[in-house]
């Protein structure tokens, strides 16, 4: 009886106070609206830190829904971080009469992602109107200052960081790129690449809301949201040891001969250098290892220079001949920061094998490739490893991750990719392409990636891809653009943001079996026109929207003895 008569004199201490408000002001008032939200909020914020109404009123709550938010189902690329490299990032949010539109739901958003530091400009005209969603803003514990140059969002000691020439401001940086992704990728590397930074949002960024969620996740994951004004940058200091290019940016090629790091540093000292400090080799121009040649590189830091002011083209290594990369570390190198390049969308170092053989053992490939059209055209790119018309080569127990996609290939056959771990790449994982035949990908894990993290494409064959964990994806294993006669066996495919495993785009005579995939959006997608595939024998259960999609011109596939649960154990 005690917890009913609380109960109740909440409900019309509510009802009351609703009432009277209504007398006051007509229901269809926006200020009523705001009043009425407020109150919403002031309700789930008593509710939220009140365990006696918690531990007894929950389900009530919930139907009011003054419960805690509906948090979404954890699919998709995870935000991947280096806790030592920790960055401050101020929130500015602006707020003018007549683009108050969404305000509300942003300030739900923030709420939703715990986030207690922000700044407010607001115009005067609009607070003096609308003051409880003020009263609201203050109660979440956000900075307001008012807003006097209506010009730009450039208040006097919160102006937006400038980061490649672009401002960080929602519409400059959405202007950039058609794509949210794109524009998600650029933010996040620009709000990395200093250890303070400002970035200027509006309420009208809610119409690309998954922009501001991704920076928002990204809070105490290597991000300290702040109140306060950028520090002061200091002017960046070259690493003494760092051998910054003379402009010069011809390639050096070597015709014949075998080859280490060491010999190439004393014959081309202008092209290859080593420093006892960082115990690592700078390549500083491009180098064409011919077809006569072997290099192998062997337990060896390998720095590649990414592009700079002085030297606007990278550079990169070009196997013709015979390599092996071997217990080694090969990056990119950013002389100004002294770190790894981690700007996908300007000129990064890569690796390219023509008609070459090159394997790689037991390494790390980091921060290489880039998108050759930067932010605005995203089609076409480097990967950190491309190979092309080649053959029998192996890639195993490496780790190949942040690069713009970690593998791709063209004409190239009767190759192995296992036993690796693959992620954090802005795109694609794995990308074995147009014409690329006979191949097996065993036994990886391949997680958090920017788009699938396993796809074969454009005429590829007899494909076998089993036995790999594949997760956190914003898509798993794609057989796509007329891939035939492929296999997709005894993998597990979850958490990835759309689709588990798909085949699609006239794609024929594949199977999928044995499989686990769960907690995708879709399990398993036949696509635009795929027909004579097998989908059998496999576990697809727990997918958010569909176990199975398959498209009405995608004839001809079996679809039989899947499970829909997960086994017990």
């Amino acid at each position: 009886m005690k917890y009913t008569a609380v109960l109740l004199c909440i409900l019309l201490a509510s009802t009351f106070g609703i009432v009277i408000w209504n007398m006051y002001l007509p229901v269809s008032s926006n200020r009523n609206a705001e009043f009425i939200d407020y109150l919403r909020y002031s309700a789930e914020k008593a509710y939220n830190g009140n365990e006696f109404l918690k531990n007894n009123l929950t389900p009530i709550a919930t139907q009011l829904g003054l419960g805690p938010a509906t948090v979404p189902p954890n699919v998709g690329p995870r935000i991947l971080y280096d806790p030592s490299m920790p960055s401050t990032v101020t929130l500015t949010f602006y707020v003018q009469y007549g683009n108050q539109g969404n305000l509300l739901s942003l300030l739900d958003l923030l709420h939703d992602y715990n986030v207690n530091k922000a700044v407010f400009f607001i115009e005067e005209r609009f607070q003096k109107e609308h003051d409880f969603v003020v009263k609201r803003i203050q109660d979440q514990g956000y900075v307001i200052k008012t807003w006097d140059d209506l010009s730009g969002y450039k208040a006097p000691g919160y102006h937006p960081t400038v980061y490649r020439g672009v401002p960080l401001v929602e519409n400059e940086i959405l202007g950039q790129t058609g794509k949210d992704r794109d524009a998600m990728e650029f933010i996040r590397v620009a709000l990395r690449h200093s250890d303070s930074s400002v970035i200027a949002f509006s309420p009208k960024i809610m119409s690309h809301k998954i922009v501001l969620e991704d920076v928002l996740k990204q809070g105490g994951k290597g991000i300290v949201f702040s109140d306060q004004p950028a520090r002061p940058q200091a002017d960046s200091q070259v690493p003494p040891f760092v051998l910054i290019s003379d402009g010069n940016n011809s390639v050096t090629r070597v015709n014949d001969g075998k080859w280490t790091l060491d010999l190439l540093a004393q014959k081309y000292p202008s092209a290859v250098s080593y420093n006892a400090q960082e115990s690592a080799y700078l390549v500083t121009r491009p180098i064409i290892m011919g077809n006569k040649t072997t290099l192998e590189i062997n337990g060896d830091r390998v720095l590649l220079l990414s592009s700079s002011e002085r030297n606007p083209n990278p550079s990169y290594l070009e196997i013709r001949g015979n390599a092996a990369i071997v217990n080694s570390t090969v990056t990119s190198w950013d002389p100004v920061r002294g770190k790894p390049e981690i700007d996908p969308y300007i000129p990064r170092p890569y690796i390219v094998v023509r008609g070459g053989h090159m394997d790689v053992l037991n390494s790390t490939i980091t921060h290489l490739g880039y998108s050759l059209g930067g932010l605005k055209d995203t089609r076409y790119a480097h990967a950190a490893l491309e190979y092309y018309n080649t053959k029998d080569f192996v890639i195993a127990s490496s780790t190949i991750a942040f690069n713009y996609y970690g593998f791709y290939s063209e004409d190239s056959s009767d190759f192995k990719i296992v036993n690796n771990e693959i992620y954090g790449q802005t795109r694609y994982g794995l990308d074995p392409h147009t014409r690329s035949v006979n191949f097996v990908i065993d036994s990886n894990y391949v997680h958090d990636n920017g788009n699938q993290g396993i796809i074969c494409s454009l005429w590829c064959e007899n494909v076998t891809i089993t036995n790999n964990i594949v997760e956190y994806n914003v898509e798993g294993i794609g057989l796509h653009w007329l891939t035939n006669s492929s296999l997709i066996k005894d993998n597990v495919v979850r958490y990835n943001e759309k689709y588990g495993v798909f085949i699609q785009k006239e794609s024929y005579d594949n199977t999928i079996e044995g499989n686990t995939i769960v907690g995708n959006k879709y399990g398993v997608g036949i696509l635009e026109g795929s027909s004579r595939n097998t989908i059998a024998n496999n576990v697809v259960a727990d997918n958010v929207l569909e176990r199975f999609r398959i498209d009405a011109d995608s004839t001809g596939n079996t679809v039989r003895d899947n499970r829909y649960s997960v086994p017990a154990g």
